[in-house]
């Protein structure tokens, strides 16, 4: 018996740069978005074995990470607009088909508010009991690989390996995240966003290693250059990116949201996944519905 996690956040926007979309053109096909999205779901069902229950994690619209870290994603606007894609046409399409299809099928379709989908998968990562496989191609979840819990990347087709998932965690929190505009620790808070930040990479990370955390920690850091002028105490930036970065510190009030929306979660009346495929006419899952449909049961 097996849960299979899916970041539904991940595998929307790797379908959305597919070509056939056309999502970067002024004809735009949602039509076979929808149908991209809902068949990777459902093939990835059956691709990995003894897969008895699908959650499906999506993020919310505001995230506690930036009220806890103003600068959290800072750039990701900036990003966006560089791709040529109407975002606000995108979300609606993708916060629609993510109701029908927790409207019509036997899916655990979880949307928090104040969570991303990272604080779903990592607090059920950390908490069930049972085997576990995300999909994701996102290498937060490093932290979570263990014997009973695995990540498969639809991107690479292949399995994230971590030898050390607390060693990974300890360097994530150390380098920061450029992706999501954490910082390395020594970088202050306040340091101008259009100037390169600090550098922090492997090689000081193994010097402040072998001399000793808690010494290079505790080192108060000036700057004074003709660009900035600031300081920092590294400790309070890594302690803010343990904040950040480990799914053990997603706050107690949305653990438990989490927690109660999972335990509590009604599946919709088997029959309604037929009505689905019908109003999208779907003829891989019309045509072949007897097979679609003993799947989809083993999952009430």
């Amino acid at each position: 018996m097996t849960t299979l996690i899916i970041d539904y956040n991940n595998i929307s926007l790797m379908a959305c740069f597919s070509k056939d979309c056309g999502m970067q053109t002024d004809e735009p096909n949602y039509r076979i978005w929808e149908f991209m999205v809902f068949e990777r779901i459902y093939d990835y069902i059956r691709k990995f074995k003894n897969i008895t229950e699908v959650i499906i994690a999506q993020d919310n619209k505001q995230y506690w990470r930036r009220k806890y870290w103003p600068r959290y994603k800072e750039k990701r606007a900036e990003q966006k607009e560089k791709m040529d894609v109407d975002w606000d046409t995108f979300y609606s399409y993708m916060n629609k088909l993510f109701i029908d299809i927790k409207n019509h099928f036997p899916f655990k379709c979880i949307n928090i508010k104040y969570c991303e989908a990272d604080d779903t998968i990592g607090h059920l990562g950390l908490t069930l009991n049972r085997d576990i496989v995300i999909l994701s191609s996102d290498s937060d979840y490093k932290q979570l690989l263990t014997k009973r819990v695995k990540c498969f990347s639809p991107y690479t087709q292949k399995y994230l390996e971590c030898k050390d998932p607390e060693k990974f965690l300890l360097e994530s929190c150390l380098m920061g995240q450029a992706k999501d505009a954490i910082f390395n620790v020594i970088t202050p808070e306040d340091y101008p966003i259009e100037l390169r930040k600090p550098g922090f990479g492997p090689k000081k990370l193994e010097t402040w290693i072998s001399t000793g955390l808690d010494i290079m920690l505790n080192k108060k850091i000036k700057y004074n250059k003709p660009t900035y002028k600031g300081e920092v105490l590294p400790k309070d930036r890594f302690h803010r990116n343990q904040v950040l970065m480990d799914f053990r510190k997603i706050p107690k009030v949305l653990t438990k949201e989490i927690d109660v929306t999972y335990n509590t979660y009604e599946l919709p009346e088997i029959g309604k996944s037929y009505d689905f495929f019908v109003q999208k006419n779907w003829n891989r899952f019309l045509q072949e519905f007897e097979l679609t449909e003993r799947k989809l049961i083993t999952l009430y």
